[in-house]
């Protein structure tokens, strides 16, 4: 159980809900967006980014449904997350290619290492985030 500190700051608030988090068993699938991006992309496994419509509420539950199915069984070796495709289509498209509208639901898998050139991008058939090997 996490227990919020006595006149915590905002700040050491959220310093200790991620090393909280961090130190859980189950696995967890993230939001990802301009706010965390950077962030995720800096750490030691490799990122695995669904990538939804998120006006589609639908579409985003089953693929945070598998997502959370690979984080159970890949969880040592990735980092999993989801971003709405559509918002950040011009980002996915100039950094990686992705034309989103084509796209939807896919998986991009960020090498989070020194050697980024390793980056991969699958497509999600029939509604499911597969993670290709």
């Amino acid at each position: 159980l996490f227990s919020v500190p006595a006149g915590a700051g905002a700040a050491v608030l959220e310093e200790q809900w991620v090393e909280w988090l961090g130190a859980r068993v189950l696995p967890f699938v993230a939001t990802v967006g301009a706010h965390n991006f950077r962030a995720l992309k800096q750490g030691d496994k490799r990122l695995a980014i669904a990538l939804v419509n998120a006006s589609d509420s639908d579409m985003v539950h089953e693929q945070q449904v598998q997502l959370a199915g690979h984080a159970r069984e890949f969880g040592p070796q990735f980092q999993f997350g989801w971003m709405d495709g559509v918002d950040r289509a011009e980002y996915l498209e100039w950094h990686f290619g992705i034309e989103v509208t084509r796209a939807l639901p896919s998986i991009l898998v960020i090498e989070t290492r020194e050697n980024s050139a390793t980056d991969r991008h699958f497509r999600a058939y029939n509604g499911t985030a597969a993670l290709a090997g």
